[in-house]
């Protein structure tokens, strides 16, 4: 099947299974992601793929969430077990590799969408520019976001730890669980030596 046609027949299912805000997110990601991809350099069709698929699940109810894990055979964590909708990142990026088996570099794009909400130490691109997309599309709005999507296109690794380190502060401000790949992803960089001036945080 030709990459435009599998973007079309994605899309027109995604418009079967999102809500409206949730479809109007969804195609903000897209835009973003092709943007930064353009900007860094990485290949659209792959990028354009994750961002469809990254919240393919979002609106699915807990339980059913619950029960497709367990129809999946997925050992689920305590994290998950906690809050199913974790799961929904999971989820697709199964789904994805299942649809279409014969893509060219599927590992990236599905661990791109697996790792979409709580980040990682990616393999390539295509994960960070899903993870920066999702935070900066142009439907949302918080405190310092133009900043960001400015250095966004200017340096990826520098925005996507701002959005990593963002999204720690949030949990904790709220309370929420601290997911364990948020945290290694940020150890990672700490210890690597890859963070940037504070001026920017």
């Amino acid at each position: 099947m030709k990459s435009d046609m599998i973007v079309k027949e994605i899309t027109k299912r995604l418009k079967n299974q999102l809500n409206p805000k949730r479809l109007q997110h969804t195609m903000g990601v897209l835009d973003y992601s092709v943007l930064l991809a353009d900007k860094h350099n990485e290949e659209q069709f792959q990028v354009k793929i994750a961002a469809l698929y990254h919240d393919a699940f979002r609106n699915r109810k807990r339980d059913e969430l619950l029960v497709l894990a367990n129809e999946n055979q997925m050992h689920l964590s305590d994290e998950e077990l906690k809050n199913p909708l974790l799961l929904h990142g999971r989820l697709a990026a199964d789904d994805l590799k299942k649809r279409y088996p014969e893509l060219s570099r599927i590992d990236e794009i599905a661990e791109a969408v697996h790792y979409h909400t709580s980040g990682y130490q990616f393999g390539s691109k295509i994960g960070k520019i899903i993870f920066v997309a999702d935070s900066l599309e142009k439907n949302r709005v918080y405190p310092g976001i133009d900043e960001l999507r400015k250095l966004s296109l200017q340096d990826l690794d520098a925005a996507f730890f701002l959005v990593l380190k963002g999204k720690i502060k949030y949990a904790l401000q709220k309370g929420h669980l601290l997911l364990k790949e948020t945290v290694f992803a940020y150890n990672r960089i700490l210890i690597n030596g890859e963070t940037i001036n504070d001026k920017h945080s």
